[in-house]
């Protein structure tokens, strides 16, 4: 079962703006003849791109083992038998999660910050399968 990642909406306004401001700035800049508006035309781009290391974000549970996917970038495996702990958190630390609505996994080596689109129901999931991991 995937779960995608619950993103705040302070921080999707965030990822929307970040790339159109530059964009219109550039934009406005070349329709009043200033060719220098290509740098921010590019600048947006460049930020678009940059999405594709965060994007998508999702968790998935498998028979054996939590997945973590963000972007390009994080793919993570995660034996259930190696969760040591699963709790609330509202950290704010960097992570693979779009939302300040986490939970914090713990490991015998690593503490991981998720944030699923629905908390209770990822945790109650994720808990029957740490318990039957560990029979």
């Amino acid at each position: 079962m995937t779960f995608h990642s619950k993103i705040d909406g302070w921080l999707l306004v965030v990822l929307i703006a970040a790339p159109m401001a530059p964009l219109f700035l550039g934009i406005a800049r070349l329709f009043e003849g200033d060719p220098e508006g290509w740098i921010a035309i590019a600048a947006a781009l460049f930020i678009s791109a940059l999405y594709a290391l965060i994007l998508p974000c999702k968790y998935t549970l498998h028979t054996d083992a939590l997945e973590i996917r963000s972007g390009l970038c994080i793919h993570q495996r995660i034996r259930y038998q190696d969760i040591m702990g699963v709790e609330k958190s509202a950290s704010i630390l960097s992570a693979p999660a779009l939302s300040l609505q986490r939970i914090s996994i713990r490991t015998r080596t690593a503490k991981i910050l998720i944030s699923p689109r629905d908390r209770e129901h990822f945790m109650r999931l994720l808990q029957e399968r740490i318990a039957a991991a560990r029979i």
